[in-house]
């Protein structure tokens, strides 16, 4: 069995086309979100276009950019890190090294940090996110919360980092006895790998979370709000000088009804595609990690590059549109689930 890692040509053959394969997908990924830079989004509110850094900073540059250009910003950066993981990954392939010396040197760790800068990028872009969305509203989280989650992604990085540098084990092999070509193979003990997912999937569950609270009772409200709204309409167009049904009265309608009325909740529709996107992120980070610690290969961080480029893409509700063409499957799997979930909640209340 060929073994798709770096140090065995064979693999390194078939990685080199998939690298190339994954960085053009990334480059017009990153080329789509440029063309659709000074789209408003459909999401869009007041807190968009507040300065989070208008009193917190010396910087006149900074001071004047808004949550929507930051966080553009910061999604910008995580696919160039992305790009940036794969050129270094590229670097130390006999394709492009004669002797593998880059491969036993800044080729040991600089693919791994540019693949932790990308994980961070996303970590702040979805933690902005989160800040803007309830900013000025009676949801909004409190200050001292979000510098937090924002010392949290950073000490990750930074205990990332470090583990990566001090955990890692090099093997040098020479290619031939006769040969002075070599290279180097680069391991990373179980337990440092099982912390690397378990932190990643730590930070997206509490973003997840502290997005759905607030993000739920809103539905709920809007949700109950349209049910009894379509109610009264239809009760006022069978029967014109009907007395007006009680509006808290829901079982005057069909199930199938309140369950469509759900679906095409705008909010509903939010938190389901905010749900289809961290738990993806999070299962493509956790198998790709459980493929490396019995595989060694590095095959699953082009696609988790790739999955993640596209999920931090969707966040936006300018791409909505790509979204459901390419999540169609995930967003009604959820859909169904969540509106179940919903009626549950009612009877038991």
């Amino acid at each position: 069995m060929i073994s798709l890692s770096s140090g065995s040509e064979k693999g390194e053959d078939i990685l080199f086309t998939c690298y190339w394969v994954g960085i053009c997908i990334i480059v017009l990924t990153l080329l789509l979100f440029l063309s659709f830079w000074n789209r408003d989004d459909i999401e869009m509110t007041s807190a968009d276009n507040q300065h989070p850094f208008e009193r917190c900073v010396r910087c006149a540059i900074l001071r004047k950019q808004t949550y929507k250009t930051i966080s553009h910003v910061l999604t910008l950066c995580a696919m160039l890190s992305a790009l940036l993981y794969m050129g270094l990954a590229m670097g130390s392939y006999h394709q492009l090294s004669s002797n593998y010396e880059f491969n036993c040197k800044i080729g040991l760790w600089a693919p791994a940090v540019g693949y932790f800068v990308h994980k961070f990028f996303i970590y702040e872009c979805l933690t902005l996110r989160l800040q803007s969305s309830f900013s000025g509203s009676a949801y909004a989280y409190k200050p001292w919360l979000l510098a937090t989650l924002h010392s949290v992604v950073t000490g990750c990085l930074i205990t990332e980092v470090t583990l990566m540098c001090i955990a890692y084990e090099r093997e040098k092999i020479s290619k031939g006895k006769n040969s002075d070509k070599y290279f180097c193979v680069v391991k990373y003990p179980i337990w440092c790998t099982v912390t690397f997912a378990a932190m990643d999937m730590f930070v997206n569950v509490v973003l997840l979370y502290l997005f759905m609270k607030p993000l739920i009772v809103l539905a709920r409200q809007q949700h109950w709000y349209t049910v009894e709204s379509h109610i009264i309409r239809q009760q006022t167009t069978l029967v014109p000088n009907a007395p007006l049904p009680f509006p808290s009265d829901v079982s005057r309608i069909s199930s199938n009804k309140a369950k469509e009325l759900a679906v095409n909740s705008i909010l509903y529709n939010l938190l389901v595609r905010v749900n289809v996107v961290t738990w993806t992120m999070v299962l493509t980070t956790i198998t790709n990690m459980v493929v490396y610690i019995f595989t060694l290969w590095t095959l699953g961080f082009i696609l988790d590059l790739i999955i993640n480029s596209l999920c931090l893409l969707f966040t936006f509700g300018k791409f909505t549109s790509f979204y459901r063409i390419t999540c169609r499957c995930c967003h009604c799997f959820f859909s169904a689930i969540g509106v179940y979930l919903l009626y549950k909640v009612q009877e038991y209340n």
